[in-house]
Parts: structure tokens; sequence; C-alpha cells
């Protein structure tokens, strides 16, 4: 996993790969990992996330500045 996320790291792939190891795909067939990975996770999501957030607001920042010169 851990080669995988940083072989990937950041993007869109990689958001869905981390999306689908904590979704229920076994029909509860299995028990999953601990509370502790599951937001290591979710926090790695988040970072994703807020770096796609930062990325759109420098390209609005970027398009405007052009508009203005």
């Amino acid at each position: 996993i851990i080669k995988k996320i940083t072989a990937e790291w950041p993007s869109e792939p990689i958001k869905s790969y981390l999306q689908s190891l904590i979704a229920d795909n076994r029909e509860g067939e299995r028990t999953g990992f601990g509370q502790a990975v599951i937001d290591e996770i979710l926090t790695l999501i988040s970072v994703l996330e807020a770096r796609n957030d930062l990325w759109e607001i420098k390209d609005l920042i970027k398009e405007n500045a052009e508009q203005i010169v």
C-alpha cells in the first residue's frame, strides 16, 4: 500500500485507491483496517482534496491577473 501511494502521489487515481481501501467491497466478509489506519487514510484523502482546492484557487488567481493586465 505504501509503495503504491508513494509512487502515485499526488493523483486522482491514488485518491480513488485510498477511498477503495475504506469501502466495504467484500460484503462484510472481512474485518478491514483498525480505526487508526482508517483515520490515516482519511487524512491522506483530505490532504489530496485540499491540494486540489489550492490548485483551483491558484488557477483562478492567475486567470484574473491575466485579465487585469
